[in-house]
């Protein structure tokens, strides 16, 4: 009896965490997990996406999450200019990272130093998105999360 309790109380756990990890955007913000690389010809970036944020199946060809990717987000150097990103299955920088409700990741070379806008927009033909700005670093930085205000 306490095994099926202990295993009740586990699985309630495991639905309340996953639930609110694939729900972090919220009224003021979303959090998004990034990484950066060692700089080469540039300061390598790379973003998960998760499969929360969008109704395409998780599993779906790297063709379908680009064009999701070039409609859903955005980013700009400061001077305006558009940097494109590429969609990865998986991540040289964050290993650690894998299922568990991820569709893959973002990945784009940055300047070092450089300061950037990246926004992400849930539904692109609404006003409501999320932004920060980002100073790219110039070196290799360990994965964390950053927070994207919610603007609308």
């Amino acid at each position: 009896m306490k095994k099926v309790l202990a295993l009740l109380v586990i699985v309630a756990a495991a639905i309340v965490l996953g639930y609110w990890g694939m729900n972090k955007m919220s009224t003021s913000g979303m959090a998004m997990e990034l990484a950066f690389g060692p700089p080469t010809s540039g300061i390598p970036m790379q973003a998960v996406i998760k499969a929360s944020w969008s109704n395409e199946d998780p599993k779906a060809p790297s063709g379908v999450w680009q064009k999701w990717i070039h409609e859903h987000f955005e980013l700009k150097d400061s001077t305006g200019t558009p940097v494109l990103f590429s969609y990865q299955v998986s991540s040289e920088l964050m290993p650690s990272v894998s299922g568990g409700g991820d569709a893959g990741f973002l990945s784009t070379t940055l300047t070092p130093g450089q300061v950037y806008t990246l926004v992400f927009r849930p539904d692109p033909h609404k006003s409501l998105r999320y932004q920060m700005t980002i100073t790219a670093p110039t070196k290799a930085t360990e994965q964390g999360f950053y927070t994207l205000d919610r603007k609308e």
